[in-house]
């Protein structure tokens, strides 16, 4: 991975907890055999707030680290995901965060969220395949938040 992208370094916190690297990574751009460039300076605000907004005030609370199965996309990398290239991964503003302990930790950090935090979507989901459990959260930086929540089963 670059070390430096639009002039930010990947160590650098966007908030107490978490690095731009830690946002920028992505295991299914390493499944993929390919890159996960950013292509837009306005992606690293984007993650910043989806951090300050979301992700931190979730980590403080729990009072553990969060593990993020991913964040922001490239392009092709959104694509393979959501089969859009333009997607709020791909725009700093979403994050899908593991839950290696299961349904009981998804569900309260479902919960958490949907009650005390701001945020645009929010899905509790399963892979039936796999039995893993995580939750996707978005925080919108150019529009007022929708607050859509759902829970969703999914086959992949």
């Amino acid at each position: 991975m670059k070390t430096h992208i639009f002039g930010h370094s990947t160590t650098e916190h966007l908030t107490e907890h978490f690095t731009l690297g830690e946002m920028l990574h992505s295991q299914v751009a390493i499944d993929c055999h390919t890159l996960n460039p950013v292509d837009d300076p306005s992606v690293i605000d984007a993650l910043a707030l989806l951090c300050q907004q979301v992700l931190e005030p979730l980590r403080m609370a729990v009072c553990h680290p969060i593990v993020l199965r991913c964040a922001y996309c490239s392009a092709f990398v959104s694509w393979v995901i959501t089969r859009r290239e333009q997607s709020q991964y791909h725009r700093g503003e979403a994050a899908d965060i593991g839950c290696p302990y299961g349904k009981e930790e998804a569900r309260f950090y479902y919960d958490f969220i949907r009650l005390h935090l701001p945020f645009d979507r929010l899905h509790l989901c399963h892979l039936r395949k796999t039995d893993e459990w995580y939750v996707h959260v978005s925080y919108s930086s150019v529009h007022a938040q929708r607050r859509e929540a759902g829970e969703k089963e999914l086959e992949q």
